[in-house]
């Protein structure tokens, strides 16, 4: 039985940030630098919460950039980066990262493939680069990210490919955004975590949904989206992170079927669902399988029901 991919689209042709557009009075609280963006704590209850919840945000994001870093050891920390420097070894982790990965996996299956954890070892070879990597080196790596090659058991994890490498990146911006507004909601926090490319609700706006406007990429709002209680957005998007090496743009989605920036003929994709890592993931896997035409109609095969 096939079920269709049941949460909202809005396809553009361009290109843009998000833009938050609510009218009531809000306090802004701004983590700087935490999963390479700048992420704000929008607080409608008062200026004084603001600064408590956005501290105690900043905290939990702050954890959970350092978990999902594939690039960069952190003192004390058994993340990402420690399972990948010790490929082909168990690894003890904790719950956080276990479920994290866990998450990786069944993305994996919902996508068919197309959001992929074990995409490290072709994922590394764009990252930070001015240039594209060698057709030998793209092909190598395609060799190395099979997901079966991910073990995971009560508490530790394997890779059991020593060349194999996990990447969170296709969603966990948004994970860590949807766990972290679950904890505020379960502290009395009203308002928006928006992560520029990821916007969680949490609560309304004076018994409205918020209001969230997709930039048009010239300073304008080419759409809005109303978000109620508990609803997520993400965008992915070809034109806010790329190269351009001999007049050619590169951008930072890889399609892991060919080891290259997606070329789907899509610009951009915004999903609205109930859990912000979700969204994350499949604005990647939509933008990467997207049909030329502007249009995405996307099936998967015996899925379970997202829609709720």
């Amino acid at each position: 039985m096939k079920r269709r991919f049941a949460v909202f689209f809005i396809i553009l042709a361009l290109c843009g940030g998000l833009c938050g557009c609510a009218h009531a009075q809000s306090y802004r609280y701004t983590v700087p630098d935490t999963f390479d963006t700048l992420i704000d704590i929008i607080c409608y209850t008062s200026q004084d919460d603001a600064e408590t919840y956005g501290k105690q945000a900043e905290e939990m994001l702050d954890g959970w950039h350092r978990l999902c870093d594939a690039y960069r050891p952190w003192e004390g920390v058994v993340g990402v980066y420690t399972v990948n420097q010790k490929a082909g070894q168990w690894v003890e982790i904790s719950k956080e990262l276990q479920d994290l990965l866990t998450f990786g996996v069944e993305m994996y299956r919902q996508t068919d493939g197309a959001v992929n954890v074990m995409g490290g070892a072709v994922t590394a070879l764009w990252k930070d680069t001015e240039a594209p990597p060698s057709e030998s080196a793209i092909a190598s790596a395609l060799q190395h990210i099979d997901i079966n090659a991910l073990e995971i058991e009560n508490g530790r994890v394997r890779i059991a490919d020593p060349d194999a490498r996990i990447d969170v990146g296709a969603f966990a911006k948004g994970y860590a955004l949807q766990k972290t507004a679950d904890a505020l909601r379960a502290s009395g926090f009203k308002g928006l975590l928006s992560a520029v490319s990821s916007v969680v609700a949490v609560g309304d706006k004076n018994g409205e949904p918020f209001a969230v406007g997709l930039s048009d990429g010239v300073g304008g709002v080419a759409e809005t989206v109303y978000l109620k209680d508990g609803e997520a957005l993400s965008t992915s998007g070809t034109e806010q992170r790329f190269f351009v090496y001999q007049e050619k743009k590169y951008h930072h989605i890889t399609d892991l079927t060919t080891g290259y920036p997606a070329d789907s003929g899509i610009a951009q994709v915004s999903v609205v669902h109930r859990d912000a890592g979700w969204a994350d993931a499949f604005s990647t896997a939509a933008l990467i399988t997207g049909e030329s035409d502007g249009t995405v109609w996307i099936r998967w095969e015996d899925k379970d029901d997202i829609s709720q």
